[in-house]
């Protein structure tokens, strides 16, 4: 393709480049967690993580009926736990970097991201279906 879009509307996009146009795409759901846990201290992180696994431990024992809780408690934790492996692959000139730290770090973010993806699933159809509870019979 060439540098121009061939439309006569006048609009921003008729100047634009392929590359400009690669790179406006619409943010997903991914990329602006990923933004949010980047601009987060490691301290908050930690937090995340342990609050929220600590939190989906407590509503599990006192309340096992509420487990889609728990798993909303689990999103918290997997993001904790995605941002600060993330945080483990940024290069520090302080550092030494070690192959097996890094890939360490990326199998921690992985195993995070499929956490995070399984435990809000979880929360969602557990709200589904507690909301829904009483109309099913």
């Amino acid at each position: 393709m060439g540098d121009v879009l061939s439309t006569n509307s006048g609009s921003a996009l008729d100047h634009a480049t392929d590359a400009e146009l690669i790179e406006e795409r619409d943010p997903t759901v991914f990329t602006v967690l990923a933004e949010r846990a980047r601009g987060h201290p490691p301290a908050h992180l930690w937090g995340a993580a342990l609050f929220g696994a600590a939190d989906a431990i407590a509503v599990l024992i006192a309340y096992p009926s509420a487990w889609w809780i728990a798993s909303a408690a689990m999103t918290l934790c997997a993001f904790g736990i995605w941002g600060l492996a993330d945080g483990a692959l940024i290069d520090d000139p302080y550092r030494v970097p070690h192959r097996g730290s890094r890939v360490a770090a990326r199998a921690i973010r992985a195993g995070a991201v499929g956490l995070g993806v399984l435990a809000t699933l979880g929360a969602v159809f557990g709200l589904i279906g507690a909301s829904l509870g009483g109309l099913i019979h």
